[in-house]
């Protein structure tokens, strides 16, 4: 009787191994679908955020008084300035956005 309760014991050991082993792989198969289902290939597309003082530029005031070469140079130079301040940021804009 004592045998026969130990093979009874060993039986249900197993059985109850063979029933968790059947549970781990049912949840692996499970936990690997759901990977591979979140994992689909396509494309995303994400917004760039452009600094707000890359897209300003410096004004100029076209309206003025020249009366003399000096201030029409002092304008060229001014004019200028401000064409060489928007290029750069534009030069900026382009690498962030990658074109």
């Amino acid at each position: 009787m004592k045998n026969k309760l130990s093979l009874n014991i060993k039986a249900h050991k197993q059985s109850l191994s063979q029933k968790v082993a059947m549970v781990l792989k049912t949840s692996l198969i499970g936990i690997l679908l759901m990977f591979f289902v979140g994992c689909k290939t396509g494309t995303v597309y994400v917004k760039q955020q452009i600094p707000a003082y890359l897209l300003e530029c410096v004004s100029v005031e076209y309206e003025r008084d020249m009366k003399t070469n000096e201030d029409f140079a002092l304008f060229v130079i001014e004019l200028d300035e401000a064409y060489n301040s928007c290029k750069i940021k534009l030069e900026i804009i382009k690498n962030l956005v990658g074109e």
